[in-house]
């Protein structure tokens, strides 16, 4: 081996040190990335199953709620419906209003329906289908101008969209006209 060839070694190892020199940190960034990236995913995976199962957790008590307060009403045990929507933490939701109203009207109680009925518009919480709802009540209840007053604001609260919106606003139209016309006005 020559002085030449010993020196074309030495920089060829040089070259190789600083290429390696050069190479080892953006290795190292590109394996910390890519190690990040991996717990990142394990992390946010997690993170979606836990309130993935929170949320069906949740949506189960709700259904088995709703399905014991339906079995009430269907075994005309409306007191033990009643008793146990007022047990309710949130007994003042608007769903547990509605659900007690659905009690009531069950029961044979459309005053106290209705009247649960008209603290929700009250409160600005009516939607489409519990002015709909409250209108049915009224109606089967002989309260008429209650009933055109909640035929009239289903129409106004319905979604504009929803095909099966747009035949009930026909249909509530219709109520309303009829009601009226039975009404004298």
């Amino acid at each position: 081996m020559g002085a030449s060839e010993g020196s074309a070694n030495k920089v060829n190892a040089v070259k190789t040190k600083n290429l390696f020199g050069k190479i080892k940190p953006l290795w190292l960034v590109v394996v910390l990335v890519l190690i990040l990236g991996a717990v990142l995913i394990v992390w946010l995976t997690n993170k979606q199953a836990v309130s993935t199962n929170g949320t069906n957790s949740q949506e189960v008590q709700t259904n088995n709620y709703i399905n014991t307060v339906n079995k009430d009403i269907a075994n005309k045990k409306y007191q033990q419906a009643i008793t146990l929507i007022n047990s309710q933490k949130d007994k003042s939701s608007t769903d547990n209003q509605v659900l007690l109203a659905s009690v009531y009207a069950a029961e044979g109680n459309p005053t106290a329906a209705l009247q649960i009925y008209a603290n929700i518009n009250k409160s600005g919480q009516m939607t489409y289908a519990t002015a709909a709802t409250a209108a049915n009540i009224a109606l089967n209840a002989q309260q008429f101008s209650t009933a055109i007053t909640y035929y009239n604001l289903a129409i106004k609260l319905a979604p504009g969209h929803d095909p099966t919106a747009t035949s009930d606003i026909q249909y509530f139209k219709g109520q309303v006209a009829a009601l009226k016309k039975q009404e004298g006005q």
